[in-house]
């Protein structure tokens, strides 16, 4: 497919609510849309219409959207296609098997159309990006030269740590586990620790609690919960600890940061 071409999306969705508002959001940024309903019928057309991408419910009659997206990852003709799980589902064992199964991302129900969009349009940016790296590859490969070393394991670990930081931002409260973590990179703690510092320049946990941190001065600034209500919500269990970390980070005390972007 040329770029000129519109990007193909297959929508696996059984409830005519959920897939009417995704058909409308998509539909006006003009995809090319094919829909299924079930789990045969979505392997049926990912076959017959070679999606860029898949939005894929996961509860569904028959093969679950789990069961469909273990047999398109095991399969070398489709195993690339990034997957975007739909679900209802929100414990943490859940999130876990999307990532561990392959799935790029998972957008929770009920969701936002600009929420899907945005996702959709995140992850397509990265798969075309992924295409020409492994295009790049292919070229060094058929013409006989060493593939330099920046290239070969680009594409790789940016899916990698993409699955990683998407999973630690939709969990900032919880505590994360480092095995866990480095099982969703297919990757050990030692290298995925490594990965972060390359990219980030920082651990994985100072990459959470500058994350943490971050996303508690938008909610201070943009809302009207209280201080400990947010400290929790970003995962630290006590007043004094949060402001302690938010003071160190900003330079100013969470209820100073408030008043001072006060309307």
């Amino acid at each position: 497919m040329s770029e000129s071409e519109p990007q193909r999306i297959l929508i696996v969705e059984d409830e005519p609510i959920n897939l009417l508002i995704i058909l409308e959001t998509l539909g006006d940024y003009g995809f090319d849309l094919a829909t299924a309903q079930n789990g045969e019928e979505a392997l049926r057309k990912v076959r017959e219409e070679c999606p860029d991408l898949i939005l894929l419910d996961v509860v569904m009659p028959g093969q679950d959207g789990f069961a469909v997206c273990a047999r398109l990852k095991s399969d070398p003709a489709t195993r690339d296609i990034p997957i975007i799980f739909l679900t209802g589902l929100t414990d943490t064992e859940q999130k876990l098997k999307a990532f561990q199964l392959g799935g790029v991302d998972y957008i929770t129900k009920p969701f936002a159309s600009r929420e899907v969009l945005a996702r959709v349009v995140l992850h397509l940016d990265q798969h075309r990006l992924y295409q020409r790296l492994q295009q790049r590859l292919e070229a060094y490969e058929r013409a006989g030269l060493a593939v330099p070393d920046n290239t070969q394991p680009a594409a790789e670990h940016a899916r990698s740590l993409a699955k990683v930081s998407q999973y630690l931002r939709e969990n900032l409260a919880s505590t994360p586990n480092l095995d866990e973590l480095a099982r969703i990179a297919a990757t050990n703690r030692t290298s995925l620790n490594q990965d972060f510092q390359r990219l980030y320049c920082m651990s994985v946990f100072d990459w959470l609690r500058e994350q943490r941190l971050l996303r508690a001065a938008v909610l201070l600034k943009t809302t009207e919960r209280t201080i400990l209500d947010i400290a929790q919500s970003v995962g630290y269990t006590s007043h004094a600890g949060f402001t302690a970390a938010f003071g160190q980070r900003f330079d100013v005390s969470p209820r100073e940061y408030r008043a001072s972007h006060a309307a």
